[in-house]
């Protein structure tokens, strides 16, 4: 049974009721059958991915695993890879296998997943009335091997209930965005390159993510959301959880905060975010926020959680894949879209108190106004 009330109920084309609120069972709580696929066939304009990391703050280490099935920017062809990345103060290591629909098993009812003998993800609940998860990983490639074990600690959240429905001109798609595990304990190891790394009562996080178009009228993702930037923070006792949405004419913020165990605070556009401190990545000649900013004063919890990138942790051309003729008019006539991964430095002020940690965050900017 969900033990708290969301504030802030979201409806098509990500317009949200601040006055409105819930704690329905069936519009909140994460089932198994939400971390399963949820598209049915390699269309091109889906995306969907499941997010895994793991931190270990005391040795500046963040482990990042995603399985990701994507279209690629000319929107002709869906394509399934595996990103593994691990970043410590000193060095980055990043993998990026890349596979066929066919070299994928998934399953719908469950987060039971397999990529040929090289990925292996399995979950199983261990407190259905509070919608506790345990996830086994094991990868196997000849760079990489791992077995990681995450036992969810927060109850899982599904701020956007089930999907955000997007509509124009008669297009459609969908957007999910599930985080059945808002803070995990992490045990396991993992290798690189022959060297071997233990995993010891490490920080964890999953999210599962999908766009979802309506096969004979297309709405695609790049259309309807211009920038997306979501991050967690911990502090001491304090998780914070939170993602804002850049849609046509809105903005979409969710916010999750717990103490301890316990889910606090769940809310749409009830948290204020603001960005600072913009900065120009030579690289990729994108501007992005160095500092987040998420102020909260509702129902008795006053507040602010704040972000300071520390460095860019991982960049991506978004466009990497398109020929150079292709990729030269888009980025000078329409947009230059680009990924970011970022650390930071966290400090969280609610009930009086000031705590300090750490976080990440990610900002992915497709098109419109480069400055949020």
């Amino acid at each position: 049974m969900t033990e708290y009330t969301h504030y802030g109920i979201v409806y098509e084309n990500g317009l949200v009721d601040e006055t409105d609120s819930t704690e329905d069972d069936s519009i909140l709580k994460v089932s198994d059958a939400d971390d399963g696929i949820l598209m049915s066939n390699p269309e091109p304009g889906n995306f969907e991915w499941w997010y895994f990391d793991i931190c270990e703050p005391a040795r500046s280490i963040l482990l990042k695993i995603v399985l990701h099935m994507g279209t690629d920017p000319l929107r002709r062809k869906l394509f399934p890879q595996l990103a593994v990345s691990v970043n410590t103060g000193q060095k980055h290591y990043a993998l990026t296998r890349s596979y066929t629909w066919n070299d994928i098993y998934l399953s719908k009812d469950s987060c039971e997943l397999s990529v040929k003998n090289e990925f292996v993800l399995k979950c199983e609940t261990t407190n259905s009335e509070l919608g506790l998860f345990r996830y086994h990983i094991k990868i196997d490639t000849d760079e990489f091997n791992g077995t990681l074990t995450f036992n969810g600690i927060i109850s899982g959240w599904k701020p956007l209930g089930k999907c955000v429905n997007f509509r124009r001109a008669g297009k459609k798609g969908s957007f999910y965005w599930i985080v059945p595990t808002p803070r995990a304990t992490v045990n396991g190891e993992y290798t690189v390159n022959g060297n071997v790394n233990k995993v010891v009562d490490a920080i964890g996080y999953h999210d599962h993510n999908a766009w979802i178009v309506e096969v004979r009228n297309k709405y695609f993702m790049d259309d309807a959301i211009g920038k997306w930037l979501w991050g967690k923070a911990y502090a001491n006792r304090y998780t914070c959880v939170f993602m804002e949405l850049f849609c046509k004419s809105v903005r979409l913020g969710s916010m999750l905060i717990a103490d301890h165990n316990q889910i606090i605070h769940s809310s749409n556009n009830i948290a204020v975010f603001s960005y600072q401190d913009y900065r120009k990545d030579e690289q990729l000649k994108t501007m992005l926020p160095f500092r987040i900013t998420a102020n909260i004063n509702h129902q008795g919890l006053k507040g602010e959680i704040l972000l300071m990138a520390s460095k860019i942790l991982e960049r991506k051309d978004l466009l990497e894949e398109v020929s150079q003729p292709a990729k030269w008019i888009i980025k000078n006539c329409i947009t230059q879209p680009a990924y970011h991964g970022l650390s930071a430095k966290v400090k969280i002020h609610l009930k009086g108190e000031t705590h300090e940690g750490f976080g990440n965050y990610e900002h992915m900017y497709f098109r419109g106004k480069n400055r949020i």
